[in-house]
């Protein structure tokens, strides 16, 4: 039991050193503060580095650029699908143009063969009202 007690004593001295060491700082706005002791500013917890800020500003400039890359296909295929448009117009206009042509000979043929059966009437009639 005596070495637990021991044991515990150290660990609970050892959390206190460790902690006395540490301090906040008081850090402004970019993660830093001007050490007094030395008259230097400096960071804490990564702070404010001006390699991130020109990272970030890079990285912005990669995203400007591929919006406006996206922008770009985005206009290109609105390009295409308005070709695409048209040439399906086209063909429909085309399509119904051959439909009605297609009626138009139907139609014609029709009349064609009422005519024929016609004349096929009235000739058959007439050789049959010379053979009575």
């Amino acid at each position: 039991m005596k070495k637990v007690k021991i044991f515990y004593i150290i660990l609970i001295l050892l959390s206190i050193t460790t902690i006395s060491f540490a301090h906040s700082g008081r850090t402004d706005a970019n993660g830093g503060h001007y050490d007094r002791s030395t008259g230097e500013y400096h960071y804490h917890n990564g702070g404010y580095i001006e390699e991130d800020v020109e990272l970030i500003i890079d990285e912005s400039q990669i995203l400007v650029d591929a919006t406006d890359i996206l922008h770009e296909k985005i206009e290109n295929l609105e390009n295409e699908n308005e070709k695409l448009n048209n040439e399906i117009e086209k063909l429909n206009k085309d399509y119904k143009q051959e439909i009605q042509s297609l009626k138009t000979e139907k139609s014609n043929s029709i009349s064609i063969a009422f005519f024929i059966c016609i004349i096929i009437f009235f000739v058959g009639y007439n050789i049959g009202c010379k053979e009575k």
